[in-house]
């Protein structure tokens, strides 16, 4: 597990600063108010090079390796340079050294199968289906990947395929071309001439060679590449096909993208943007999914430094932890899928940004375009992982599944969008002098991102600090299960906590309380105020209340009544939950973050209604608006304040 740093109260005004910060007006969406697709710069501007090529500004140079795609970005004030790619060799396995030579790496699915990989070092780079352009100011490259636009006949007649024959270079060769092929003839009266025929009417009158079914993409691969050691080229194909009076088709339903990546120098940085628009799908079978981009720039393997990153209030993971990895999509979870649970406790992004800070430079990194569909990924040295880096991946077509069947033996089945993103996707890395790049810089710079005064932060404004009091697990005694309670926080504890923060004079603290109650994080249903003895008594809680607002704080429990852990205390499962056309309860299991399936060991269900235990919590507190509520009414939820 990664230790993480907070960095109290940083960050942590500028999220509700930006909350609204476009407006929401009311009344439906219509065509007019969906989002344009940006339109990238015509390649006519642009020059196709074969070397190395470079851009340069008054301070940056970015060097490109024509035979690789490798980059290399140098500062010229500070000497200091950034690679793109991990550049030491490490001892990985195949697919993640892949990675490590990769700028983007791709996502995909056959509709509803598991996710398959393609890499722009391996399956573009190595196989020479990419370009390089250039307009002086901007670099443009083109990656294909995978089976793009491979010459491979489906059919040939008998002279083409014969002459084609002659054309290879050794009998092994032929033999190895002839077994892709299969020769009908009109006079054959078999079953598989009858279906044939369907397709190619002309096999009535003439014999042809037609491609085997269920060839693999190597297969084709091979294909392609006996074709190209032979004179025989596409336009002569085509004009055999008009002859015989056949419509062209491809040899394969393969998987294919081409994705085209774009590099520009800022005044302090550069940016590189994955031109959505001029995105190529080969094939409709496979759906691109996502993008990694630029997944160990400025990666390293040893040495002191560490990640920013906008958790919360904003945090820091030092790179001297014992490893670990963080993976965590920016705004919050997408709530157009079906979340069957929500945890209190998730990761929030709130602002677009990431940093890296090391002993002699660092990098601020702002999504300037797409962070809703983004995705901040860290990880950190460790036995799964030879380098420190931190990346961001974009989702460029949205993906649910279901495993509503799974103890019917139903497999999971994936949902795809059937567009794919519609804004650009664009990162800028901005370059930090040794001297400026610690988070309070960093911070500085998310206040400038949002053009407030540097001095936003100033007296007035309050310390947020969450306790999670207690958690429970499952345990056993002599083979008897019971639930076992662990206290994490104690009221006295915190109470002694806020002393020293009120004693360090940084202004009013807000203090939110988890797990307070008997059955700590997962509660039952509320019928009640629940305090639980182990975490303290009410009359702690209320000198804990006292002193907070004395010093101009609150004191806020949780109280999530949109769910509840089991049937009881007035709760009833039938009569207060809500369902699908289907009759299935809309929540119920736990989501587990690791594996992303779904438990049964703690049933919790959203429930239709809230549960009024208002005038119990009003009789603690002189001030009724420390409590604050979250319940649902039919299918509208609110956020209610007493």
């Amino acid at each position: 597990m990664i230790f993480i740093k907070k960095i109290l109260a940083v960050v942590c005004v500028l999220s509700v600063t930006v909350c609204f910060a476009a407006g929401c007006a009311s009344g439906k969406l219509t065509q007019a108010d969906l989002p344009l697709r940006p339109t990238s710069a015509s390649d006519e501007a642009f020059t196709e090079v074969t070397g190395d090529v470079s851009i340069e500004n008054e301070r940056l140079l970015l060097e490109m390796d024509g035979s690789t795609t490798h980059f290399r970005i140098t500062d010229k004030q500070s000497g200091k340079q950034y690679a793109s790619v991990s550049e030491e060799p490490q001892s990985v396995d195949e697919s993640e050294a892949a990675r490590m030579r990769s700028e983007i790496s791709v996502r995909y699915y056959e509709e509803q199968s598991d996710a398959m990989y393609l890499y722009s070092d391996t399956d573009s780079v190595q196989n020479g289906n990419y370009r390089i352009l250039t307009d002086g100011n901007r670099i443009r490259v083109y990656y294909s990947m995978g089976f793009v636009d491979e010459f491979v006949p489906a059919i040939m007649d008998l002279d083409t395929f014969e002459a084609l024959m002659e054309k290879l270079g050794s009998n092994s060769l032929r033999r190895r071309f002839e077994r892709y092929y299969t020769l009908y003839s009109p006079d054959d009266g078999s079953e598989e001439l009858a279906q044939m025929t369907e397709k190619y009417p002309i096999l009535r009158e003439k014999s042809l060679y037609i491609l085997n079914d269920s060839l693999s993409d190597s297969d084709l691969s091979n294909i392609s590449d006996y074709i190209s050691q032979t004179d025989f080229t596409k336009e002569e194909y085509l004009e055999m096909l008009e002859n015989l009076g056949v419509a062209y088709e491809s040899g394969s339903d393969s998987a294919g993208f081409t994705i085209p990546v774009e590099y520009s120098l800022l005044g302090d940085g550069f940016s590189a943007e994955i031109l959505t628009d001029l995105i190529d799908e080969s094939s409709e079978t496979y759906k691109l999914q996502s993008i990694d981009l630029l997944e160990y720039f400025a990666a390293v393997t040893t040495g002191e430094g560490s990640f920013f990153i906008p958790d919360g209030s904003g945090a820091v993971v030092p790179f001297s932890q014992d490893g670990g990895d963080l993976s965590m999509p920016y705004y919050g979870e997408n709530y157009t899928k079906n979340l069957e649970s929500v945890s209190a406790f998730s990761h929030n992004l709130t602002l677009p940004v990431f940093g890296i800070s090391l002993p002699d430079g660092g990098i601020f990194a702002v999504i300037r375009e797409g962070a809703a569909a983004s995705t901040l990924n860290l990880s950190i040295v460790s036995s799964a992982s030879t380098c420190n880096h931190i990346f961001v991946s974009f989702e460029t077509r949205m993906i649910d599944s279901t495993d509503y069947g799974a103890n019917m033996q139903i497999p999971i089945y994936n949902l795809f969008a059937a567009e794919t993103v519609a804004s650009s996707l664009k990162v800028e890395y901005h370059l930090l002098p040794a001297s400026a790049n610690g988070y309070a810089d960093m911070a500085e710079l998310c206040r400038r991102e949002l053009g407030l005064d540097s001095d936003v932060r100033g007296d007035s404004t309050p310390v947020y600090v969450d306790y999670l009091c207690m958690i429970t697990e499952d345990a056993s005694m002599l083979g008897v299960p019971y639930t076992k309670k662990i206290v994490l926080s104690t009221i006295d504890e915190i109470y002694a906590s806020a002393e020293k923060l009120i004693e360090a004079d940084i202004g009013s603290v807000i203090i939110r309380l988890f797990g307070y109650g008997s059955d700590g994080a997962e509660h039952k249903a509320y019928s009640k105020f629940r305090l639980d003895r182990r975490v303290g008594t009410v009359e702690e809680l209320q000198q804990l209340s006292e002193l907070l607002e004395a010093n101009g704080g609150r004191l806020y429990l949780d109280a999530d009544m949109q769910f509840a852990y089991g049937s009881g205390n007035g709760f009833s499962v039938s009569g207060g939950t809500a369902r699908y056309l289907n009759r299935l309860v809309v929540c119920r299991g736990e989501h587990d973050v690791v594996s992303r399936a779904y438990t049964s060991t703690a049933q919790r269900y959203r429930s239709s209604s809230g549960i009024d235990i208002r005038r119990q919590l009003c009789k603690l507190f002189s001030c009724c608006d420390l409590i604050r509520f979250f319940f649902c009414t039919g299918a509208t939820c609110k956020a209610v304040c007493y």
